[in-house]
């Protein structure tokens, strides 16, 4: 019986693992950006200011409140891609003010993202990171989706 009892409790604590794991890891994320198709295919040798590290291009007519690509300059992650509406305000009329500092920063409640970080929330009233688009590199070319 003892064996037993240790068996149950290894093999309950493997399934509240394996289930804790599963549930942590799933995409329930909701942002309060509304959805817009994002697709953008652009030449890299027409986008000067992502050749460098903290280098960003701005699409103001993609996304919801337009996209900002910018240039990490890690390798396997070089660029990323952000609506530049602010979830706080969720509102497509207010956009971030992007800087070469890679900080992202509403004009309206003064929150700022961190571009570098994933559009992490770098201080502000938000409670909620910027929404992130797909972006890499094929061929000379920049493609950005959602």
């Amino acid at each position: 019986m003892n064996g037993f009892k240790r068996y149950f409790k290894r093999i309950t604590f493997a399934l509240f693992t394996l289930m804790l794991t599963c549930y942590s890891c799933s995409d329930n994320f909701e942002s309060s950006i509304p959805y817009v198709y994002v697709s953008i295919n652009r030449s890299l040798t027409n986008l000067n200011e992502l050749s460098i590290p903290s280098g960003f291009v701005i699409f103001p007519s993609a996304g919801y409140g337009g996209v900002v690509v910018f240039n990490t300059g890690i390798p396997d992650a070089e660029y990323v891609a952000f609506d530049l509406a602010c979830p706080y305000e969720a509102d497509n009329t207010i956009v971030l003010e992007v800087d070469n500092s890679g900080i992202g920063t509403c004009p309206t409640c003064g929150s700022t993202y961190n571009l570098w970080l994933s559009g992490a929330i770098e201080s502000g009233p938000t409670t909620e990171p910027l929404l992130p688009y797909s972006a890499f590199v094929s061929g000379g070319y920049l493609y950005v989706s959602n």
